[in-house]
């Protein structure tokens, strides 16, 4: 469903802020899998090996070569590495932290430590020990564990007040690439007076980890455990043509809001192939019940029963389902948490199977194929900036609840059309559809380092541009997904912070003429969220 895996925090109402709960399930299972992760990590760590004794050459006259210019300095070390640090920039070869995630995410966080000019031969991955690769030693080569924590208040007129906290924990051990283990925690939740005194409306905890080398194998794997509940996830209808039509007050009340509550557990393994090619295979389990407001958008397609019989949405009913994936991923990042050059490339296909989880029958008959495309590119630019670059391609076939219409990309799925981590600036949920496009550039610039309380950190800021567009069906529909182009779009820009090695938290503000949809008179959203947007 809907990640908040991602800290996301926005100001409008479909798109939903943070909540909170099982706090001591959530914290039990990361003291067990940092138990396990810190043995892994110092298990994984190699000394470096004594270089070979050979007979020295006699000097030639004139500029040494390449290879010469290496075999003289410390491995990993370049010209374009001295320069950055001239410059103050010591972050060349930082050890840093998805779908989530990821960035990635949602997408696995962390750094192979590499050289932005070194020979790719010599560039460590995060498969490989750091063995005779980097001789200088390094502020974050060492073992050590960093924790990066902050509060969490936000909340708006429909969840009402919302208190948590999210904490970053990064473990580091030498000779682990980029990190022995990490995991971020969220914990969340809302109150609101309610008819029976205070409620808590809306709730959102999550853990992610990311292992490397889970059991000092070449394996990353990847497990997330997330469960959520929301009280104004977005619906307004199929396809990129649907209309927001406020009341005669000019507010939109429930009228395109939903309930939903989820628990899903997401495992992602990222196997290595050659070079920088790997394999990656996933899958989620998960239960969901959605429920619909009386006279909402959600109420009334429920309702509707199409031509050939067939109910116009699925996903009513609770159900409970099962998303195996697999896929391929091309990496070339010179870093994982802050790229300045290189790519990182995710095909996959995924199979949704559901089976109705309660007494109701509208889930029936549930089942759908997708596949993504996901193409990043990040170039340097002069000085401190860097451009970034996304193209995202996602579609899916068959009975899909409409809550998975929202949702792109197939290994860490986040609200496509829509979000902090989407097309921003178009609240969450506004467009869904089958098929989806959604292409984003981005220039970002670290612009200082600083200390504080004996504690790392490096600020940013970022422009951008989102646009997109999602089609309802594989057929023709000018009613549901209009005539032309169609393009949205949302513009802005934000700050951002890198807290020790791995923990980066954004500030973003954006424009969209369909903001207002959800918020009207007020044509922005605001997001706070962890790790880069991609």
């Amino acid at each position: 469903m809907r990640s908040l895996g991602r800290l996301a925090v926005a100001t409008s109402p479909a798109g939903r802020t943070c909540g909170a709960g099982l706090a001591a399930c959530l914290l039990l299972v990361v003291r067990g899998a940092a138990a396990q992760a810190t043995e892994v990590g110092q298990a994984s760590s190699v000394k470096p090996r004594a270089p070979a004794a050979t007979t020295p050459s006699p000097p030639s006259p004139g500029p040494p070569s390449d290879a010469a210019a290496r075999a003289g300095e410390p491995a990993g070390a370049s010209s374009a590495e001295a320069a950055a640090r001239a410059d103050g920039d010591d972050d060349a070869n930082d050890l840093a932290g998805d779908e989530d995630d990821d960035d990635d995410d949602d997408e696995p966080i962390g750094s192979p430590t590499r050289d932005h000019a070194a020979d790719p031969a010599q560039v460590p991955r995060w498969d490989e020990p750091a063995i005779g690769v980097m001789t200088t030693p390094h502020p974050e080569d060492e073992d050590r564990s960093e924790v990066a924590a902050l509060p969490i208040v936000a909340g708006n007129s429909d969840i009402g007040i919302q208190f948590g906290g999210a904490a970053f924990i990064t473990s580091l051990a030498r000779g682990a690439r980029p990190y022995a283990w990490k995991a971020d925690v969220l914990l969340s939740l809302s109150l609101k007076p309610g008819p029976n005194g205070v409620d808590v409306a809306q709730q959102a905890h999550d853990l992610r980890l990311d292992i490397p080398r889970f059991l000092g194998s070449r394996v990353r794997v990847m497990p997330g455990l997330f469960v959520e509940r929301h009280v104004n996830a977005g619906y307004f209808g199929l396809g990129n043509a649907s209309q927001a039509v406020p009341f005669p007050d000019g507010s939109i009340g429930r009228r395109y809001h939903s309930i939903t509550e989820e628990a899903r557990l997401r495992l992602n393994a990222r196997v290595p192939l050659r070079g920088s090619v790997d394999a990656m295979l996933g899958i989620q389990l998960r239960y969901t019940d959605a429920d619909a407001y009386p006279y909402s958008k959600l109420a009334a397609d429920a309702a509707v029963i199409e031509a050939d019989g067939r109910p116009r949405i699925f996903g009513m009913d609770p159900i409970a389902s099962a998303i195996p994936a697999a896929g391929i991923v091309y990496d070339t990042r010179d870093n994982e948490v802050t790229p300045r050059s290189g790519a990182f490339d995710i095909a996959g296909m995924r199979l949704g199977v559901g089976v109705p989880a309660g007494g109701g029958t509208s889930n029936r008959g549930m089942g759908y194929v997708g596949g993504s495309v996901v193409l990043r590119r990040y170039v340097p630019l002069p000085g401190p900036f860097v451009f970034a670059g996304r193209v995202i391609a996602d579609v899916m076939a068959g009975s899909a609840p409409f809550y998975d219409l929202v949702q792109g990309v197939t290994f860490t799925p986040i609200d496509l059309i829509g979000g902090h981590g989407g097309l921003r600036g178009v609240p969450n949920g506004r467009y869904i559809g089958k098929i989806k496009a959604l292409a984003s550039a981005e220039v970002r610039a670290q612009l200082v380092t600083f200390g504080l309380l004996k504690q790392r950190f490096r600020a940013g800021a970022q422009a951008f541009v989102d646009t997109g567009r999602v089609w309802n069906d594989f057929r023709v529909d000018p009613d549901r997904d209009g005539r032309g182009l169609g393009l949205k779009y949302g513009v802005g820009g934000g700050m951002y912070f890198i807290w020790g090695a791995a923990a980066v938290i954004r500030m973003e503000l954006a424009y969209s003429p369909d903001a207002a949809s959800a918020n009207p008179g007020f044509p922005f959203g605001f997001y706070v969220a962890d790790g880069h947007a991609f």
